[in-house]
């Protein structure tokens, strides 16, 4: 198992507006014991913890990501679309998001999610950053991504940290790409997956998370066909024990 069984997709984002300093607290508080973020690069390249390629649904500004640089970015709120209460929040950059991370004691999946053309760059620039801040004492992060080359920078970077390839499908040839990764996990799109299809993974020698898994009946089957973890926008939702 790579993950724990609950995992806060975003930070917490039922909670806390997404992949902000907010949900990661919202987290501690909750008891969730680890969280999946998702760093990009700004036009500076400088990693930060954001989702889309454009800035206006989860902040009020416009454009691209990839255009702003991050002294333009840190002017947004990252807040204000989710509500007027968490309007001070800001894109925060992966080394502030790592600091609290290790601060409030958070497992932690970093999805490598770079804008077009910039896969590598993404992968090497945000492990660099992470590897010179996580302590060789505490448990490192799971590195997952959609694209392949990030995972191989990760093989590179750090070789020693988990990896796991993120699918919309647990098919064969997700398991065959898993493997030529070195990946340990296998990351699920919770549609994706039924009793065969994880027993598969799982003789497979992978460790299957499911995103992203909001209703308590469905939780409940995954952990029945034997599901790893639950990736969640509201884990302590779930009816699931944290160390379940």
């Amino acid at each position: 198992m790579l993950l724990p069984p609950l995992v806060g997709h975003r930070g917490v984002a039922a909670v806390a507006p997404e992949n902000t300093l907010a949900g990661l607290k919202a987290a501690a508080r909750l008891g969730v014991p680890a969280v999946e973020v998702d760093v990009k690069l700004t036009a500076d390249s400088r990693p930060v913890l954001f989702h889309d390629e454009t800035l206006e649904r989860t902040t009020d500004g416009l454009g691209d990501l990839a255009a702003t640089p991050l002294e333009v970015l840190a002017g947004f709120s990252a807040g204000l679309n989710f509500s007027r209460e968490m309007a001070r929040e800001t894109v925060p950059t992966l080394e502030e998001a790592l600091d609290l991370i290790l601060d409030l004691g958070l497992g932690l999946d970093l999805e490598v999610k770079p804008c077009p053309g910039r896969a590598e760059e993404t992968a090497r620039v945000a492990l660099a950053v992470a590897a010179g801040l996580w302590p060789a004492e505490v448990a490192p992060p799971v590195i997952s991504s959609f694209t392949a080359p990030c995972l191989a920078v990760a093989r590179e970077v750090v070789p020693d940290w988990p990896r796991a390839l993120l699918v919309e499908r647990a098919d064969a040839d997700a398991r065959a790409a898993a493997g030529e990764l070195g990946c340990a996990g296998l990351f699920v799109e919770q549609r994706g997956l039924d009793a065969a299809t994880v027993a598969t993974a799982r003789e497979a020698g992978l460790s299957v998370a499911a995103y992203t898994v909001n209703a308590p009946e469905r939780a409940a089957e995954l952990l029945g066909f034997g599901v790893d973890s639950l990736i969640s926008d509201a884990p302590h939702l779930l009816g699931i024990a944290p160390g379940a």
